[in-house]
């Protein structure tokens, strides 16, 4: 929400899930992640990160300090947006690196060396959405893990083979209810696991003037 109001001047809402722009495919049962540094702080302790010299930065058991690589292209509200998130996740003794490339070289494959494609990144930041106004996506397929057999994959996230099978299910089911409530499975295990968080709804915006008559949108183009 800080992101919304300071860096967006309050134009924009948060995104719960990937769906929200097909809001009958999110989950209802979702409930919101709250920004809570004291709960993050226990959640840290009890997982046995603690800061042992000192210095801020919370440390595991072997003395190795909590970094995470944050990457995202050079658009400046990405940029503010890591600025934010390496202040707030230092609060909480998390050191945030941030790192920001050109589009080509972030946007490029497996064989091009792009950091999230070869597993340089720990959070990856991008605008995107499913495949509209489809609700499927193949992002999290296993069979799209991004590997020198495979150089043209673009899971860059991982396999979740339960994920895996419900996003199998739901490209062959053909009742639409069934689909809707494969999808509240799909978003509602995404969310709980934090496969994707959400930062804020990036519309796209279409302007028509008021003297241009019987214009429809699809939806799709």
């Amino acid at each position: 929400q800080a992101i919304v109001d300071d860096l967006l001047l309050g134009l924009s809402v948060p995104a719960n899930t990937l769906w929200d722009a097909l809001p009958i495919y999110a989950s209802p049962d979702i409930v919101p992640w709250e920004y809570d540094p004291e709960g993050a702080k226990a959640m840290l302790d009890e997982a046995g990160y603690v800061d042992s010299d000192g210095d801020g930065i919370r440390e595991d058991l072997e003395g190795n300090p909590l970094v995470l690589v944050h990457g995202t292209t050079i658009r400046a509200i990405r940029q503010d947006i890591q600025a934010v998130a390496q202040q707030q996740l230092r609060e909480v003794g998390i050191d945030l690196d941030i790192q920001s490339y050109d589009a080509d070289i972030f946007f490029g494959g497996f064989s091009d060396g792009a950091p999230p494609a070869i597993g340089e990144n720990d959070v990856m930041e991008w605008s995107d959405g499913t495949y509209f106004p489809d609700p499927d996506t193949d992002y999290w397929l296993c069979s799209q893990l991004a590997t020198d057999e495979n150089p043209f994959g673009y899971n860059y996230y991982g396999c979740d083979e339960e994920l895996d099978a419900l996003f199998q299910a739901q490209i062959v089911e053909i009742d639409p209810d069934k689909r809707i409530e494969l999808f509240h499975e799909i978003s509602k295990y995404m969310h709980d696991n934090v496969y994707w968080f959400g930062l804020y709804v990036d519309p796209d915006m279409w302007i028509v003037n008021a003297n241009l008559t019987g214009v429809k949108f699809s939806g799709a183009t």
